[in-house]
């Protein structure tokens, strides 16, 4: 087990908006929400694997497996004209569709069912090729396609682990409607404001 300083929030409000504001303590993690019983065959790459996640992805009401892989190698440095790793989802169900989802440094969320489809969703909280800023796109399996439930956002880290515990609270449902924290820039310690989002249908 990997004890690590991890920036956490907690949650006040300032002018009837709720806002979370930063402590720090240390937090026991152990990886990236790593579904413990995933089976061991699963077909991967360990030096370039994500952690797996499980789920129902396609609403069948079976248990499905994802995880990511490279599934393009790149050459070079990105930053002086070479080319990027390319990364994948794929699926233990072989009728679930992989798809790309960037470059580069990925950990994957189950956000359970957002937009109540029977299926629950993935989000990605993905590196950039330079720098500490993350994306960060929630995924739902709609008409045998994998698209964006809504625009995907920005993280700043500073370089900074970031907790799974705060990964999976940064996006939620609420009052039938889903919401996610956003960073506001324009404070010197980046809290975050609870937002709702635009489900794209």
């Amino acid at each position: 087990m990997l004890t690590v300083q991890a920036c956490v929030h907690t949650p006040t409000r300032e002018a009837g908006t709720e806002v979370l504001t930063d402590t720090t303590q240390a937090q026991a993690v152990t990886g990236d929400s790593t579904a413990s019983d995933a089976p061991d065959d699963y077909p991967h790459d360990p030096t370039t694997d994500s952690a797996k996640i499980s789920g129902d992805f396609n609403g069948d009401g079976k248990k499905e497996y994802a995880w990511a892989v490279i599934s393009k190698v790149g050459h070079g440095n990105p930053m002086e004209n070479g080319v990027p790793d390319e990364l994948s989802l794929q699926f233990s169900d072989p009728s679930i569709p992989s798809f790309t989802i960037g470059c580069c440094e990925v950990r994957l969320i189950n956000e359970g069912d957002l937009n109540h489809d029977g299926a629950d969703e993935i989000s990605t909280f993905q590196a950039p090729m330079n720098g500490n800023t993350y994306d960060w796109t929630t995924y739902t399996f709609k008409d045998y396609a994998w698209k964006p439930l809504f625009d995907s956002f920005l993280i700043p880290t500073g370089g900074d682990a970031v907790a799974d515990e705060e990964l999976e609270n940064r996006v939620f449902m609420e009052n039938d409607s889903v919401f996610y924290y956003d960073t506001d820039y324009n404070d010197e310690s980046f809290k975050l404001i609870k937002k709702p989002v635009q489900v794209k249908l």
